[in-house]
């Protein structure tokens, strides 16, 4: 009635668990490698340039995806700036054939003022004060 089992009989059953084991573990980090080169990246904001939308010093987490949707004015975009060697956080101000003019702090698209209704006129953050310009 009883069977007397030898190792190499034993060892393809404990392969087979290690690797059952491990195959969920495999899978996360298989997600998780396409999702953070493909759809997903974090994008840390060091400057003041986005306050207040963004504050100095953030971490944004950034979608590769953009869908059908045309870039449009006012959206914030993530780009590598071959000039400054680095990551740039910015938002879409000009679009192509626009003629863009920044005088004394205000914004103008083809010759007329433009309202920045997401920039406040006056930003403190640590004693650190940025102020919109009057003309």
């Amino acid at each position: 009635p009883f069977r007397r089992i030898t190792l190499s009989e034993k060892t393809p059953a404990k392969k087979k668990s290690f690797w059952r084991a491990l195959l969920p573990y495999l899978a996360e980090i298989a997600a998780l490698y396409l999702l953070f080169n493909y759809v997903i990246f974090f994008s840390y904001v060091p400057t003041t340039s986005m306050v207040p939308t963004v504050p100095q010093k953030s971490v944004m987490l950034v979608t590769y995806l953009h869908g059908e949707k045309e870039v449009e004015r006012g959206d914030v975009v993530v780009f590598w700036s071959e000039e400054y060697g680095e990551q740039m956080v910015k938002r879409v101000v000009g679009l192509p054939g626009e003629k863009i003019v920044l005088h004394r702090g205000e914004l103008f698209i083809n010759d007329e003022r433009y309202e920045e209704d997401y920039r406040d006129t006056h930003y403190c953050h640590n004693k650190h004060c940025i102020k919109q310009y009057s003309p």
